[in-house]
């Protein structure tokens, strides 16, 4: 029950910060952002690549840099998902003809 009251006043406490952040103007609630006359969050589709190293791949030996260097030349990359020893992560794109760029390249 010791880890359960940590969680419950760990929780309060974030919730507490929130509030003392929104009261200070530090942050604003995203209702608050659009009558402020701040930008609205949109989507933006096939902004992200998923990928699966193909067999025979050494996915211990393979890095987040390795991928973004090899995925770098079809576009400006945000993000690389992706840990060490797995066969899968995500790449996320600026641009989705970015991302577009890179699958036809890498299906070639």
């Amino acid at each position: 029950t010791l880890v359960k009251e940590w969680k419950v006043d760990f929780i309060e406490r974030c919730k507490a910060e929130r509030a003392a952040r929104i009261a200070s103007g530090e942050i604003v609630e995203h209702e608050e952002a659009e009558k402020a006359g701040g930008k609205e969050m949109t989507f933006i589709p096939k902004l992200v690549l998923r990928f699966t190293l193909g067999e025979g791949a050494a996915a211990e030996e393979i890095r987040i840099d390795d991928i973004r260097v090899a995925l770098s030349k079809y576009g400006n990359i945000r993000w690389v998902d992706f840990k060490s020893g797995a066969t899968t992560g995500n790449v996320r794109f600026h641009d989705p003809a970015d991302r577009e760029a890179a699958l036809e390249g890498v299906k070639a």
